[in-house]
């Protein structure tokens, strides 16, 4: 989805770096998309629509208005009260274009800058001085309503809207669960500590060093929290993580330290003294 600035830039000058610009025989600069009639109305809305969705729709303007539409694009009928917006394809059927040799109207086509319920200004080929053999160049035009039927309009894309909500209720879901799960293991323990810190960590683990799955539990959520937390925080341009990564690895690094001999030998009574001793060596530094 290009933003407004891109649409504005594409319609003021940048379209003479699209691939279907071309300079004619007379010297003048314009969109041609098909190779023949020259710089027709629809050759720089082609332009227009191939640069915004890929899309280059045949025939002529008016079947803009009665053609099959990519999913990317939505036609809206005009009505007394609706006024178009920037970006905007505006579409025209009779009186414009008619054609001698077929006595049909062809229509008219343009991208609209800006609107009012008055007028509108926009970006037409083939206005000034127009021709259905040769056309003429891009040029900024005022328009009233008259034969107006209404737009094409490329869609706004959802999913990066939809996905940061989604992430949203993930936060707020994994914010909840985290904070009841540190709830109920602080109060199953004995602690007053339902956010835990590196150091409170280590006390922590003394109380429960005879329960492996317990250990492993907190090592993962250890790590998944405060891993994610850091992904979300940075996303959101924010530095209020309770724990930051580096904290979290050096945490579940002091965890392996003080009970990892205990989980790979714990028949070995020596090495699980040991581990007791630095045990509580951390909680006598923590008094």
């Amino acid at each position: 989805m290009k933003t407004p600035q891109e649409i504005q830039d594409w319609l003021q000058g940048g379209w003479k770096q699209s691939q279907y610009a071309k300079t004619d025989d007379r010297g003048r600069l314009g969109i041609d998309t098909d190779g023949v009639y020259g710089f027709q109305c629809k050759d720089f809305v082609n332009g227009y629509l191939n640069f915004m969705v890929g899309w280059m729709p045949s025939g002529n303007a008016i079947d803009l208005w009665s053609m099959d539409l990519p999913a990317s694009i939505e036609r809206i009928a005009n009505t007394p009260e609706f006024i178009p917006q920037l970006g905007d394809v505006a579409v025209f059927g009779e009186p414009y274009g008619y054609d001698q040799d077929t006595t049909q109207y062809l229509g008219h086509t343009c991208v609209i800058l800006k609107a009012d319920m008055n007028q509108f200004d926009s970006i037409d080929q083939n206005w000034l001085d127009p021709s259905l053999t040769i056309g003429s160049p891009p040029a900024e035009i005022t328009h009233n309503y008259r034969g107006f039927l209404g737009i094409l309009r490329v869609k706004e894309d959802k999913s990066v809207e939809d996905q940061l909500r989604k992430d949203i209720q993930t936060v707020t879901t994994t914010a909840e669960t985290r904070g009841n799960f540190l709830k109920d293991i602080s109060a199953a323990l004995g602690l007053d500590m339902p956010i835990i810190e590196q150091a409170q960590a280590a006390q922590m683990v003394a109380a429960i060093q005879n329960d492996k799955s317990a250990i492993d539990t907190l090592r993962t959520i250890a790590e998944r929290r405060g891993i994610y937390l850091q992904r979300i925080s940075s996303a959101l341009k924010r530095q209020d993580t309770v724990i930051d990564e580096p904290q979290v690895m050096e945490m579940v690094a002091n965890i392996d330290t003080l009970v990892g001999t205990q989980l790979d030998h714990s028949a070995d009574v020596a090495k699980l003294e040991e581990a007791k001793k630095a045990v509580d060596t951390v909680e006598g530094d923590l008094k």
